[in-house]
């Protein structure tokens, strides 16, 4: 049956068009009400069958209302109304049972009704609602919406009775389910918490070794070392518990085994000669236990005899010093080849300038420069000013493999003095002229010339790259590390994970993000 407005029904009856006595018009009224209510019941199909649109509230986050449950001969009916607002807050704790309460109720709010208090089982604030809804979620498993709960209670309403209760229960039961789901790291932190707010629970002490144990074994199948030295440290100065306190001393001993058994393989390694597997013995014993006897001095020791650096890279490059748009490259590049002019970085003028070779220095017309060589290095007896002023020429030839088309436009006159004297004389000023001078210094067409290689590739694979120190290097000295290993570690965790492990000895970039928190940490320099 549809049921009409009357004031609808009343102007259909009065239409002129609707006439009873005019047969066609009654047909076409007929016909248009047909479409109309046609119309009415598609649109009522598609929007029951339409998706909600609306994001359920949290109980928190909606309208604050208190809940009265009724006695049993009220069928123990639940009604929600608009909070009252009792003398000093509080619920009455005795009031006579014929006495009046008025109510609104949340679904009538224009209305007013009184129950009788003899009618009230239990009336609930709105804080017990959120309380016992956060208990129930509990009891799902639903833990995130849970610790919501529990959050929102204890920044609004921190003094409700049984909060605390519940919050412990609600902590103890978030831990065992990490427990069951194999969730070692999570069900430690809960279990610490309830230790730490109820230390007197039966088994609770008993019960935190196990899982540690768990979560420790699984440390010890990843080689985290820093982690397990992490608890037994803790454990074994910040708690009384006698379970707690036999587990820390367990994984120090297994540790300082651990840490022994790798020093006496460096110690072997060192005896013969394999400095390499010296130097990764080494790594593990600092990484499973730095505080051994003996092991900061074995490790000096090694470091004077074979300086070795390990650096975790993003990716590797062709070794190219100049390639602006490519650090991989500029960094591969440092390590095999040397440039006639080198940038050192940044001053109050712009960019520095330096040459590995001797001084350089720029006329104030910016005009010209002289390249005064160091008379007195004699890992550079070989290299002249004539060997350099060749250069020069050589990148303003278009037939010669060093050609620069730039620097062919603006040098000008180049000369000798003394030998050791390059004067260079350029056609107009440059802003830079000194950066014009960084092709690589590549003189390996003079035999008798030194290496200007810092580095020699030695082998290269999917994960590492070894550079060795070219014992030829013109520019050698004693603080060159002897061998620099770049280890592949694309992700930026692992990276850092593996410097906290001693694996690397350096980043080589790091992202901006990590810099602040890795400033904090003691044991490492940024």
């Amino acid at each position: 049956m549809t049921l009409v407005p009357a004031r609808v029904a009343r102007s259909v009856m009065h239409s002129p068009t609707c006439n009873p006595q005019d047969d066609s018009g009654f047909r076409v009224m007929s016909l248009v009400w047909s479409v109309a209510i046609s119309f009415l019941v598609l649109l009522s199909f598609a929007l029951s069958n339409a998706p909600a649109q609306t994001t359920e509230l949290a109980i928190y986050e909606e309208e604050p209302f208190d809940r009265i449950t009724l006695d049993a001969a009220n069928k123990n009916a639940v009604i929600e109304v608009f909070p009252v607002d009792f003398p000093d807050g509080k619920i009455p704790e005795s009031p006579p049972a014929d006495a009046q309460l008025r109510i609104r109720l949340l679904s009538r709010p224009a209305e007013q009704y009184d129950v009788a208090w003899g009618a009230i089982a239990k009336y609930e604030t709105f804080p017990d609602v959120v309380l016992d809804e956060a208990n129930k979620l509990v009891g799902q498993k639903q833990f995130d919406e849970a610790y919501r709960c529990f959050a929102w209670l204890q920044r609004e309403y921190p003094e409700i009775a049984g909060l605390d209760a519940a919050v412990g229960n609600f902590v103890l039961q978030d831990a065992a389910d990490a427990y069951r789901d194999g969730r070692w790291d999570e069900a430690v932190t809960l279990l610490e918490e309830v230790a730490r707010r109820t230390p007197n629970l039966p088994g609770i002490q008993r019960n935190l070794a196990a899982v540690t144990e768990k979560l420790v074994s699984q440390f010890l199948k990843e080689r985290k070392f820093r982690a397990v030295r992490h608890f037994a440290t803790r454990y074994a100065e910040n708690t009384r518990a006698d379970e707690l306190q036999a587990s820390a001393k367990r994984w120090s001993d297994l540790l300082q085994k651990l840490a022994e058994q790798r020093r006496a393989a460096a110690e072997k390694y060192l005896e013969q000669g394999d400095l390499r597997k010296a130097h990764e013995a080494t790594r593990e014993l600092l990484d499973i236990w730095p505080d051994l006897p003996g092991a900061q001095q074995l490790s000096g020791t090694l470091t004077q005899r074979y300086p070795l650096v390990t650096i975790a890279v993003s990716s590797f490059g062709r070794p190219d010093p100049l390639a602006i748009d490519e650090w991989t490259s500029r960094r591969d590049g440092r390590l095999q080849w040397r440039s006639l002019v080198e940038f050192a970085g940044y001053s109050a003028d712009g960019s520095r300038y330096e040459c590995p070779l001797g001084e350089l220095t720029v006329r104030d017309d910016l005009r010209g420069l002289t390249i005064q060589l160091r008379e007195s290095d004699s890992s550079l007896s070989h290299i002249n000013g004539f060997d350099i002023s060749r250069r020069l020429l050589w990148m303003a030839d278009a037939s010669r493999p060093e050609y620069s088309p730039f620097w062919s436009r603006v040098a000008g006159a180049i000369s000798v003095t003394d030998v050791f004297n390059i004067h260079v004389e350029l056609r107009h000023p440059s802003l830079r002229p000194e950066a014009l001078l960084q092709p690589t210094l590549r003189v390996a067409e003079l035999e008798d010339v030194p290496s200007i290689a810092p580095y020699l590739q030695e082998s290269v694979d999917r994960r590492m790259k070894r550079f060795v120190l070219n014992p030829d290097y013109a520019f050698g000295n004693s603080t060159m590390p002897a061998e620099v290993v770049q280890k592949l570690v694309p992700d930026a965790r692992q990276a850092i994970a593996a410097l906290e492990r001693r694996e690397v000895d350096m980043i080589d970039r790091l992202y901006p993000a990590d810099v602040a928190r890795l400033k904090a940490k003691n044991h490492l320099v940024v």
